[in-house]
């Protein structure tokens, strides 16, 4: 579902495009997304958010159900993976036929007392994969545990991070 509170505009014989400004509010299971203006393009197979760009996603269940993570292994990852999550940018480009995102402007990803804050995500769906780089990414857990690098891999398969350039980290030692 499309919505906007100033202007919903479709050229379906045309152009095959939909555009819409003012809080303009996309919904489907388990996701939402809100933003200032939006595009959806059938020829490009896309849908593009800019300005103030919130997507929340209400449960990781799908991932389960898509087999892009393997099965929680722990309570710590079945919480992770029954909590909303949010991406928060300027500006937001989902490939609708690959699913694969690009996030740029002050990226920041939410969930469960975790976050990580980058100038650019780039998501890539069939590897489970999310890159965060900028001049400084930082990612930072409940407990104060935090790192920053310049570029940071994210495999949501393995549930583990790669970081690059520059990497600074402060953690807890559990006893």
């Amino acid at each position: 579902m499309l919505r906007a509170d100033r202007r919903l505009t479709v050229e379906c014989a045309r152009t095959e495009e939909a555009t819409a400004e003012g809080d303009v509010r996309l919904e489907q299971v388990d996701k939402r997304a809100r933003a200032d203006e939006g595009t959806y393009s059938e020829s490009k197979d896309r849908i593009e958010l800019v300005g103030r760009v919130r997507l929340e996603q209400t449960s990781g269940q799908w991932l389960l159900r898509e087999r892009l993570v393997r099965p929680p292994r722990s309570r710590e990852e079945e919480e992770a993976l029954s909590s909303p999550a949010v991406l928060e940018a300027q500006r937001v480009v989902v490939q609708l036929g690959s699913r694969n995102a690009l996030a740029v402007g002050s990226v920041r990803v939410t969930q469960r007392g975790r976050s990580a804050t980058g100038e650019r995500a780039e998501y890539d769906d069939q590897e489970g994969r999310i890159v965060l780089s900028g001049r400084r990414v930082r990612l930072e857990r409940e407990d104060g545990s935090w790192l920053e690098a310049q570029r940071v891999v994210v495999s949501l398969k393995e549930d583990t991070f790669e970081a690059y350039g520059a990497v600074d980290t402060t953690f807890t030692v559990r006893p």
